[in-house]
């Protein structure tokens, strides 16, 4: 049916005049905004920081000199710097910091609080914290070398300033170093409040007793936060809640623009239990909670409860081909098989170099039904990427080529596999798995089935075991994995998943010189049509060598009730921005949140008609019965609350 048909057709039968309307649901704490949750902060500090839980606080708490445009990944907008600058040769950034910026302790914001704050992250390099980046960029190398003795005027240098601008001299030229800019770790600290708490005074002499502290001198004893943001830390009781009220002089006012409304008071609770979470829910005791996958039937379509997906994460997980197992392992030589050496085949076991054949590795690729897979493992909240240049990235290739499951292929590869000899002699493959984890198992399984149906001497052991930590992943066969981005951009994905020196590539000992010299192109490259072409030629090649699978990308959700307003989803963002929330009555069929139920709103519905997630023209707020697709019911519902208005 044509759109515009359908928008006449339907308007003609209810337009009627505006109806103001008042509030027809009573809403509990007009200004206070409490979410459950299943996640706890460990840290207050954002040079320590490095998991989401705690980077949801600190971002609501502290700012960047440069934030991302709403929704955008890769657009960013002036946050303390009014403005900034980049050498033609990418290897200067230079920042003009906003004046009259007040921290939550009175002090106004200085370039010298902003020097500071980079050269505090790095002095502190605390183990397994996020200081890395900005070692990466800024000098080259992963952490600090104590046994320079320079090292402290190395990192001075790398952060400059004046009484104006802040600028940064790069190691060499760093596309995504916006983003990483943007991220809570490059969060702009008060350099006199944290002094007065025990850190790092500012000075060279003695600064290695300031580096990889057990603990922040900010959460030890007590949390402590001073930032420039919207909210100031009220409370935190570890393991149960944190809380953070209003800062009345924040520099961006009140409410926040082209919002209607603000939040004074913010309350994160972790609340582990499904069902109390749920009854709280319900009740409206709470206004946004955490709601897992297999509970979402009992709580979809409740009265006062939204859902707004599909939202794809930031996160990408694979299946991993070992091309040199270690000889340790005793997946080599299972129960009443051979011990086979390099290049050798036989039907009872498998050579360590099994995988670095690219005909098996493609023959498992084609062996996997990952419809089925999704439905299975993820109950179809996930997309299959192919490539790790997943969704919601930059530069991602819509039309790049995917394997599919074919039987028919994979028997073509593995015939081809090892000069012809492997369809022959066969195999024994052992796959061990996560005991209790249903993707695991249900690869494994496939594979196993799938694979052995096609000769009677392929066979496959698909074996749950205990999984230890650390988990040696050079003993396994193949392996299951995930990567969740430092920052989104494709450089963060493609270098763990490809470059020789990556994550994932050291542990499958993988190497392609051509792909090295492109992942490192692409770090460097400012022309952004450089850079697409050099990661379309990246998915490309991944796609050709198949040195993994890069299996699914998880899908998510946001659970509110309907008075919660103004919440978007950046999948950058670590959690919540408060500042951009209010609460308001929910007015049926106003689907973009303008007050008023009229014809753009229909409008909306008609462009997004009979699209369904997944669908180039698919907007879910225009799912008004949340039924998956966008229908005629869907016209009738906002058609008949055509004209009405918030008082």
């Amino acid at each position: 049916m044509n759109k515009k048909f359908v928008l006449l057709v339907v308007t003609s039968f209810f337009a009627v005049g505006c109806l103001p309307v008042g509030s027809t649901q009573e809403i509990p704490r007009p200004y206070h905004m409490i979410v459950a949750y299943v996640g706890s902060p460990r840290s207050v500090d954002p040079a320590w920081a490095y998991d989401t839980a705690s980077s949801e606080l600190i971002f609501n708490v502290y700012e960047t000199l440069i934030f991302y445009n709403r929704e955008s990944v890769d657009e960013f907008v002036p946050m303390l710097a009014t403005d900034w600058l980049i050498s033609e040769d990418g290897l200067t950034y230079t920042f003009k910091i906003r004046e009259g910026v007040k921290f939550h302790n009175g002090e106004t914001l200085t370039t010298e609080d902003v020097e500071y704050s980079f050269e505090r992250v790095m002095v502190q390099d605390r183990s397994g914290g996020p200081a890395w980046m900005l070692y990466e960029v800024l000098l080259g190398c992963q952490k600090a070398n104590l046994n320079d003795p320079d090292w402290g005027v190395k990192i001075e240098d790398t952060v400059q300033s004046n009484d104006t601008h802040v600028w940064f001299n790069l190691a060499s030229s760093y596309a995504p170093f916006p983003a990483i800019l943007s991220q809570s770790w490059s969060s702009i600290v008060n350099k006199k409040f944290c002094v007065e708490h025990g850190d790092w005074p500012g000075t060279w002499e003695k600064w290695q007793d300031y580096h990889d502290p057990d603990v922040s001198p900010l959460d030890d004893p007590e949390p402590a936060m001073c930032g420039t943001g919207p909210y100031i830390l009220d409370s935190w009781i570890y393991g149960e809640e944190w809380s953070i009220v209003k800062f009345d002089e924040y520099w961006r006012g009140w409410p926040a623009h082209g919002c209607r409304g603000y939040v004074e008071r913010a309350t994160v609770k972790l609340i582990a239990s499904w069902l109390a979470r749920k009854t709280m829910f319900l009740d409206g005791e709470v206004d946004i909670a955490y709601v897992p996958k297999m509970y979402m039937h009992e709580i979809f379509g409740q009265p006062g409860i939204e859902c707004i997906y599909p939202l794809p994460e930031l996160s990408c997980y694979g299946i991993f081909f070992n091309q040199n197992i270690s000889l340790r392992s005793w997946y080599l030589k299972p129960p009443h098989s051979v011990e086979l050496d390099y290049g050798e085949l036989n039907e009872g076991g498998i050579p360590p170099d099994f995988f670095s054949d690219i005909d098996v590795r493609k023959g498992f690729a084609y062996a996997i039904n990952y419809t089925e897979f999704l439905q299975t493992a993820y109950f179809s909240w996930a997309i299959y990427p192919g490539t790790p240049v997943i969704e919601g990235l930059p530069f991602r290739d819509p039309d790049q080529e995917r394997y599919e499951f074919n039987l028919t292929r994979t028997e073509e590869h593995l015939r081809k596999a090892w000069n012809g000899q492997l369809w022959t002699t066969g195999f024994t493959l052992t796959i061990p798995y996560q005991m209790g984890s249903l993707p695991r198992e249900t690869i494994a399984k496939m594979l196993e089935a799938n694979i052995e149906s096609l000769n009677p001497k392929f066979h496959i052991n698909a074996q749950a075991v205990e999984w230890g930590m650390p988990v040696s992943y050079r003993l396994l066969t193949l392996f299951m994995s995930g990567w969740l981005a430092d920052y989104p951009d494709p450089h963060n994905f493609v270098y763990a998943f490809m470059h020789s020196t990556g994550t994932f590539s050291v542990l499958q000992d993988y190497g392609n010189a051509t792909v090295d010299t492109l992942v490192e192109e692409g770090l460097k490259m400012m022309n952004t049509s450089r850079r697409r072409e050099i990661y379309y030629e990246l998915q490309q090649i991944y796609h050709d060598e198949c040195p993994s699978i890069a299996i699914y990308q998880p899908l998510g959700h946001h659970w509110e009730r309907t008075w919660v307003q103004g919440w978007y989803y950046n999948p950058a963002y670590p959690g919540i921005y408060f500042y951009h929330l209010w609460k308001q009555a929910a007015l049926y069929g106003d689907v973009n949140n303008d007050g008023i139920v009229n014809i753009e709103d229909l409008a909306i519905v008609a462009n997004a008609f009979c699209s369904y997630p997944g669908h180039p023209r698919w907007n879910e707020t225009a799912d008004m019965d949340k039924n998956g697709i966008v229908n005629i019911i869907d016209m009738a519902k906002v058609a008949k609350e055509f004209g009405k208005m918030l008082e």
